[in-house]
């Protein structure tokens, strides 16, 4: 006759550490890449002498994105259509709005509420809420280099991110090269696919 022992504490918590450091070692295995791009983004940046406050804060704000792109599952949040509209959409509207208010002779501290007050309205309003891309756009108001550069560093990042996310989809077997397009166009589609759903409903009652 077999006796089950109920299973002592001792057991349950090496049960839970061993969960736990499972766990510790798939995070640290999914952040990897992200670390390793961070790391090469900051070498060139040191070279580049971008390390100024607007430049830390861009490179912040671009290493951020770089972490949630290398997402391994496909989420609205991690898509490049959300990321890339949400950085050209901040900084355009946040060269225009700030180039007006120093016209004004507008204090600094009411430009950087402006910035980030009307930043967050309109990506939430368009559906491309991207915290990132609203402090990248900030440092434009302590970025001395001109226009032209801030945009030249906007369209590096785009390329960067663009890259990084081709490299995800080759690296993960879930995910294939093939739907890559669709990290533009999903949210679109998924919008048709509810309106299609809504009108064969209306369909049915009648």
């Amino acid at each position: 006759m077999k006796i089950f022992k109920n299973p002592g504490k001792n057991d349950i918590g090496m049960r839970r550490k061993a969960k736990k450091e499972k766990k510790r070692h798939v995070w640290h295995g999914h952040f990897l890449p992200a670390l390793i791009v961070g790391v090469v983004i900051v070498i060139i940046t040191f070279f580049l002498d971008y390390f100024s406050a607007a430049g830390i804060d861009m490179l912040a704000s671009i290493v951020a994105s770089v972490v949630i792109l290398t997402h391994r599952y496909r989420h609205r949040l991690t898509m490049l259509g959300t990321i890339i509209s949400a950085y050209v959409t901040s900084t355009i509207f946040t060269v225009v709005l700030i180039t007006v208010l120093r016209r004004w002779n507008v204090s600094l501290r009411f430009q950087l509420f402006a910035v980030l007050f009307l930043l967050v309205i309109i990506l939430y309003w368009l559906n491309v809420f991207h915290p990132p891309a609203i402090s990248f756009s900030i440092a434009f108001v302590f970025f001395i280099e001109g226009i032209s550069k801030f945009f030249y560093v906007l369209f590096m990042a785009v390329v960067l991110f663009v890259g990084v996310r081709a490299v995800v989809y080759l690296v993960y077997d879930h995910l294939s090269i093939k739907d890559f397009v669709y990290e533009f166009i999903m949210e679109e589609e998924q919008e048709l696919i509810k309106e299609e759903r809504k009108i064969i409903r209306g369909i049915k009652r009648i």
